[in-house]
């Protein structure tokens, strides 16, 4: 019946203790639930909520919101706009924006699929309203879940050589707010002169690694992952560094038939993730 959000307001790190704060507490029950974020309103209720301001009444159905699609970032840039925003002051604006975009998709969903957030002072052209705005967001996560990963190639930093790296653009630091913790791990293999591997087949067996390793991490790690070239594949992790999951990678690497080093970072901003 009633529901607790302690919120980091956007803030990656802040996320983190909220989410360990939960963990700590005694769960949900018949009364009360507890969140990390801020949830989203039920459906029936966007089209008719109101915020009050002093003695007037911000409608949610006045909203109007230019949408864009970058597909390039999997995210949707949008323009706000509400009829009292010719006159309010700017911080004003950004303040009701803010509130109204969390309640309508919650925090989790601006977090993860709003690319630029911009206020108008005037109408905007082809503007969608807030439920038209939920639908598009709803969209874009169905479409998100089938994966999202790219090819691409990139110089060594210190060789040169180009590497092949495949990584995963539907992984979001805001799905994964325990993950705290970068991990490489380095496979070398013996190369020809491009830095690929001299024995074709060896690219095989370095899936197999890769996909036992995976196994070996479980559902709590994240991968985001491979570098290969410049003689060696490198595999892309996020970890939660206070669970047992980092032992697991440093065991799997002394069971591993072939030589290997492990490298942990602390970086809860995600600030090493590759691409």
């Amino acid at each position: 019946r009633h529901a607790l959000a302690v919120t980091g307001g956007g803030n990656p790190q802040l996320r983190l203790l909220a989410e360990r704060w939960r963990a700590l507490g005694p769960g949900d029950d018949e009364v009360w639930a507890f969140h990390a974020t801020k949830p989203a309103l039920a459906a029936d209720a966007v089209a008719t909520t109101q915020l009050g301001m002093g003695d007037a009444t911000f409608d949610f159905a006045d909203v109007r919101v230019g949408v864009e699609e970058d597909p390039s970032r999997g995210v949707l840039d949008v323009v706000f706009w509400h009829p009292v925003f010719r006159t309010a002051p700017e911080e004003v604006r950004g303040q009701l924006t803010f509130i109204t975009l969390d309640s309508v998709l919650g925090e989790d969903a601006v977090e993860r699929w709003l690319g630029g957030i911009d206020m108008a002072t005037e109408p905007v052209v082809d503007g969608v309203d807030l439920v038209t705005l939920r639908a598009r967001v709803d969209a874009l996560a169905e479409r998100d879940q089938e994966g999202a990963w790219i090819v691409g190639e990139g110089p060594d930093a210190d060789t040169g050589l180009a590497c092949v790296y495949a990584l995963d653009r539907s992984v979001r630091r805001w799905d994964h707010p325990l993950c705290d913790t970068f991990v490489r791990v380095v496979l070398p293999y013996a190369a020809n002169e491009g830095g690929m591997p001299a024995d074709p087949e060896l690219m095989d067996v370095l899936s197999a690694l890769e996909e036992d390793l995976q196994r070996a991490i479980g559902p709590g790690g994240v991968h985001l992952g491979r570098r290969t070239g410049a003689g060696s594949r490198i595999l892309f992790f996020y970890l939660d560094g206070r669970d047992d999951l980092p032992d697991r990678v440093r065991a799997w690497a002394a069971q591993c038939p072939r030589p290997c080093e492990v490298h942990l970072e602390r970086d809860p901003l995600w600030q090493l993730r590759p691409g």
